[in-house]
């Protein structure tokens, strides 16, 4: 049976609907694909660049995602410091690494993370790119998998360079995907099968900063922060669920500056499945746009309501209070997002895996969900009239690159998210979040064998000293997307990318991008 390439759920993400394969077959043919959570911190003591401050590392592997390459792995990830003064600095990128069993309990592997990164004082002055090779070596200890890894790390321009000790450890789990079966296979067992709600959300967030906040020049917040960003909750079950939230600055002044997130929450009912309360405690890293989060460490509590839209929408209000406790950001948190959630069909702890062969999902009970991940490198010819935050005059191009997620709503229109960093162009962490819409068709049929497309987006950018104004910018482009196989597509585009208001960036765009068809299955029910 030839593996489909598995999906990524990010951490990443957009509001979307489903989509219904057509099959004749009489049940889904079903595999589990492997995955993990791989968690890093490490002390680095750089020459030169003050004090020494620990480094954690967030990332999401899909193992064996290739059957003709079982020991590669990719996945993402990223990077973020936690201590010191250096609140802010953030990378994030790819990770492509070869993975080897030792023994039954321990493993060898060798791999490299690409990706863009900055927004403190230690990158100040650079491209933004960070290559970071590594070697590890991973043992289970306790039904636990723990990590000692080997790294050296690179900030190109920006005179950072250091070989690492890291230490963490890593959690398995893995996801269903499947396909109409070529055969009859016996159904499987209902109890076999667990069903996941996966909220992926899309919002803003407002922060009433204290009387007392400051910002790193020693100025308070005449107005209120706005944040807007994607957020993803999985449901445990049980009461219980694990937020994660990325989010960019979007107003008050603080354009630049980023927090990621993760934690533990409950959920319970109100008015049956109609409205429901939540309560949410996260912890994580943030900083940039002269905010000042000390070492980058930070926390939100909030409490909220969540409103059943449609079986798959839902509406969710939150009031709460985030800090930073090593800083001096205090402030009173108001969120709102909307999300989209479908329930994922998973196998049970218990259940024999080798009987996958015989049993299937029939038809009815499950549908294919198919997603575009992606990575895409775009150059930034920036007009004569840009200029950065200090007034200096910025180079004259920029390059930045990221990652996105893609989802088809029918045959023309799909909506998107992608994120980028800048690598290239003196503007060490600038960075942007976007999410928009795309129209493509093709007009001259099989005889040009690509479709032509327009594409809106609009989100949050800013730092690495460019003059974003608010921190809202929007990008058109149009360009040509190429089938290079069944599941490989290529993008081509040309565009514009300024901001919404009062900031002075603006640039032509040159794009180039890889997307990777993706599937996993979740209930019709």
């Amino acid at each position: 049976m030839q593996r489909p390439i598995p999906s990524l759920a990010v951490g990443t993400f957009v509001l979307l609907g489903s989509l219904v394969p057509s099959a004749a077959a009489q049940s889904w043919e079903l595999e589990e694909l492997p995955t993990r959570w791989r968690m890093t911190v490490e002390r680095v003591e750089p020459d030169g660049h003050g004090d020494p401050f620990a480094l954690v590392g967030v990332h999401y592997d899909l193992l064996s995602p290739f059957e003709e390459w079982p020991d590669l792995f990719v996945g993402v990830g990223g990077y973020g410091a936690v201590s010191d003064d250096i609140g802010g600095f953030f990378a994030g990128g790819l990770d492509l690494g070869w993975r080897r069993s030792l023994t039954p309990k321990m493993s060898f592997e060798a791999g490299t993370f690409t990706g863009a990164a900055g927004g403190s004082t230690l990158g100040a002055g650079g491209d933004g790119l960070f290559l970071r090779p590594f070697v590890a070596v991973t043992r289970e200890v306790a039904g636990l998998d723990l990590r000692l890894e080997l790294a050296h790390e690179h900030l190109a321009g920006a005179d950072y360079d250091e070989t690492v000790l890291a230490f963490g450890f890593e959690l398995p789990s893995s996801y269903l995907t499947g396909r109409p079966g070529s055969g009859w296979l016996s159904p499987i067992h209902i109890d076999a099968l667990e069903i996941e709600r996966w909220q992926i959300e899309s919002g803003l967030k407002f922060l009433d900063a204290t009387g007392s906040s400051r910002r790193r020049d020693g100025s308070g917040y005449v107005d209120d922060l706005a944040l807007g960003g994607v957020r993803l909750s999985i449901d445990r079950g049980n009461g219980w669920h694990l937020p994660f939230e990325a989010m960019g600055a979007v107003g008050g002044g603080i354009s630049g500056f980023t927090a990621v997130m993760g934690g533990v929450g409950r959920h319970g009912e109100l008015l049956g499945e109609e409205l429901g309360w939540e309560l949410d405690l996260l912890g994580g890293l943030a900083g940039g746009g002269n905010t000042d989060t000390g070492g980058g460490l930070v926390y939100e509590a909030t409490a909220g309501l969540r409103a059943r839209l449609s079986t798959n929408w839902s509406a969710r209000l939150a009031l709460g209070w985030f800090d930073a406790p090593d800083g001096r950001l205090g402030a009173e948190v108001c969120a709102l997002s909307l999300a989209w959630d479908p329930r994922s069909v998973g196998l049970t702890s218990d259940y024999d895996r080798e009987r996958l062969g015989t049993e299937g999902l029939p038809l009815a009970e499950g549908k294919q969900d198919t997603w575009q991940l992606s990575t895409h490198w775009k150059l930034y010819d920036l007009r004569a009239s840009a200029h950065n935050l200090d007034g200096s005059k910025p180079a004259g191009s920029m390059q930045v690159a990221g990652v996105g997620a893609e989802r088809h709503l029918d045959e023309h229109l799909s909506l998107l998210v992608r994120a980028a960093g800048a690598i290239e162009g003196e503007a060490s962490g600038y960075h942007e979040g976007l999410a928009g819409l795309r129209v493509a068709m093709r007009p001259f049929g099989d005889l040009l064998d690509a479709d032509l497309h327009a594409t809106y987006e609009i989100g949050a950018a800013g730092g690495g000293g460019v003059d974003a104004g608010s921190g809202w910018v929007h990008q058109v482009s149009t360009g040509l997307l190429w089938r290079a196989s069944d599941a490989i597509e290529l993008s081509f585009d040309l565009g514009r990318m300024n901001t919404v208001d009062r900031g002075s960036f603006d640039a032509s765009m040159l794009g180039v991008g890889v997307a990777f068809d993706v599937t996993r299955l979740i209930s019709r029910r």
